[in-house]
């Protein structure tokens, strides 16, 4: 359910995320799906552009500079992981704070699921999952709560596809060599 890659090709939206002590933020942009788990995330409200494959993950930000990174992304990227089930720290792997302890059917659109903290397992967060997307839609922990608050999906466009076979090109960061064009 949550490894499989989502099931909408061009999406914009729009997260609020919620924290204790009050850092709240919204962020915004729009995510592309390709095949073979390749995406790309152009977050608006920071100026940043990620690139997601199976094998490695990459940065650009709005100054020009680039970061390589693992598969699962980089710190700092909740919420908008959540539209990327299957790179968001939450599928107890190395790297990740959370793992899925109970998975229950809310609906025939929806799922439920419950997870705990790998650090602390009395620490635990719930997560909402839509199943005609494949995306989360709500994640609620203690201290910190996200929930997606625009969606707007759209087909794929040719500068769309361009951003993709980036993605599709990157390496693993232990073996990572230029990529043309970046």
């Amino acid at each position: 359910m949550l490894l499989s890659p989502p099931r909408l090709q061009r999406a914009r939206f729009g997260f609020e995320q919620i924290q204790v002590p009050s850092n709240n933020v919204a962020q915004a942009g729009t995510c592309l799906y390709g095949q073979g788990g390749v995406a790309v995330v152009t977050r608006s409200d920071v100026g940043l552009t990620q690139y997601y494959s199976p094998l490695a993950s990459r940065s650009r930000y709005a100054d020009g500079s680039i970061e390589d990174g693992p598969p699962t992304g980089f710190e700092g990227t909740f919420p908008f992981t959540l539209f990327l089930p299957q790179h968001a720290p939450i599928l107890g792997r190395t790297g990740d704070d959370w793992i899925i302890d109970r998975v229950d059917a809310a609906s025939d659109t929806q799922v439920r699921a419950t997870l705990h903290h790998l650090d602390a397992d009395d620490y635990a967060a719930t997560i909402d999952v839509a199943l005609p997307w494949g995306i989360i839609t709500t994640f609620d922990a203690p201290h910190q709560y996200a929930r997606l608050i625009d969606l707007e999906i759209d087909q794929l466009s040719e500068a769309d596809d361009q951003e993709l076979h980036r993605a599709a090109a990157l390496e693993p960061i232990d073996r990572a060599t230029p990529v043309p064009g970046w």
